[in-house]
Parts: C-alpha cells; sequence; structure tokens
C-alpha cells in the first residue's frame, strides 16, 4: 500500500463513528465522496433504515493518512 498517497474518507456524525470507512488512493477521492454522498441523501430520505447515524449531524470527513 502507498500510504503517501492513501486517503480516508468516511461518514461521521456527532458521536465521532467513522462509518463507511474507506481506504483510497488520493486520485479516487472525488469518486469515494460521490459514493458517501449517495449514503448520506439516502439516510435523509429514510433516516429509519439509517438509525444507526444521526442525520442532521452526519457529514463525510477526509484525512490524510
Amino acid at each position: 500500500m502507498d500510504l503517501e498517497n492513501t486517503i480516508v474518507v468516511c461518514i461521521t456524525d456527532k458521536t465521532g463513528c467513522e462509518m463507511f470507512k474507506n481506504y483510497i488512493h488520493k486520485d479516487y477521492l472525488e469518486s469515494a465522496k460521490r459514493d458517501l454522498q449517495n449514503h448520506l441523501d439516502a439516510a435523509k430520505k429514510d433516516p429509519e433504515y439509517y438509525h444507526f447515524l444521526d442525520v442532521p449531524t452526519a457529514r463525510i470527513e477526509i484525512k490524510k493518512l
């Protein structure tokens, strides 16, 4: 794994838990963000299905490894 170019992308909320966590190469960041945004959009439409996520405070978090 090329740690210099690895980025961690996940969804987090007020609890600080990291959900849908992915380790990706920096070239795939936009794709990973779109995928997580789709999860957030689905959570807004069906919050009961995403009961483990605090939808109002949920956000995409990006960290360099």
